[in-house]
C-alpha cells in the first residue's frame, strides 16, 4: 500500500504470466469500505503464479484503517497515517513505514516483521518463525513476541518506558541508560509499557 497526492484510489496488478478472470484481482466497495481480493473467491491458484497488488490511497484523506491478509507473499505499507492497521501473513514478511499508527497489529507465521513508525499508539507484533525489527519515535505500548527469532527495537529514551524482557534460550541486551529490577528494564520515567519475549532468540533494545 502506498500514498499519493491525488484524490483517487488506484489498484494496480502486475503478473509475470497471463491471468484469467478467476486469477485476476477482484474488488468492491461495500458501505464505504474498499475490499480487494487477490483472486476470485474459490479460484484455484497455481503455485507458479507470481503477481503483485499495489493499492495507492489519497494522502490528504486523513487517517485510514486497513485489514490485510496474505497466505503466500510479503505485505508492504509505505507511508500514511493509520487509525487501525491489522496485518496477517502466513508465509511472508510484513514491512511497515508510517507517520502515525494508532493501533498496529501484525502477525506472521513464517516471516519477519519490520516496522518503522514516527508516532505510534499501541503495537502488537508476533512472529512464529522470524525476526521482529522495530523503530518508533514515540509510542504508548508495545508487545512483541517471536517463538524462533530475534527482537531488535530502537525506542526513545524520553519520556521513558518500563520493559519486560524475556528470552528463554538467548540473550537480552539493552544499550539505553536504564535500571534493572529482575526482568524489568526501566528507562527514563518508566511511563510507557513494553513487553518483549522470545523462546529461541535474542532481544536487543537500543
Amino acid at each position: 500500500m502506498e500514498y499519493h497526492d491525488e484524490d483517487t484510489v488506484l489498484v494496480r496488478e502486475t503478473s509475470r504470466s497471463s491471468l484469467t478472470p478467476e486469477t485476476r484481482l477482484h474488488w468492491a466497495v461495500e458501505g464505504g469500505t474498499l475490499k480487494v481480493k487477490y483472486a476470485a473467491s474459490g479460484a484455484r491458484i497455481s503455485s507458479t503464479l507470481q503477481k503483485d497488488l499495489t493499492v495507492t490511497l489519497p494522502g490528504k484523506s486523513g487517517a485510514q484503517s486497513a485489514v490485510i491478509s496474505a497466505t503466500t507473499g510479503d505485505v508492504h505499507i509505505r507511508g500514511g497515517s493509520w487509525r487501525t492497521l491489522d496485518i496477517k501473513a502466513v508465509t511472508g514478511s510484513a514491512y511497515v513505514t508510517a507517520d502515525t499508527a494508532e493501533v498496529l497489529n501484525a502477525r506472521c507465521t513464517t516471516g519477519d516483521i519490520n516496522v518503522s513508525v514516527i508516532n505510534a499508539g499501541s503495537m502488537e507484533l508476533h512472529c512464529t518463525t522470524g525476526d521482529v525489527i522495530l523503530c518508533a519515535d514515540s509510542f504508548d505500548s508495545i508487545k512483541a513476541r517471536s517463538t524462533t527469532g530475534d527482537i531488535k527495537a530502537a525506542l526513545p529514551e524520553d519520556p521513558g518506558f518500563a520493559a519486560q524482557l524475556s528470552a528463554t534460550t538467548g540473550k537480552v541486551s539493552c544499550t539505553i541508560p536504564h535500571t534493572e529490577e529482575g526482568k524489568t528494564y526501566k528507562v527514563g520515567d518508566g511511563s510507557k509499557n513494553v513487553e518483549m519475549k522470545v523462546t529461541t532468540g535474542n532481544i536487543t533494545l537500543s
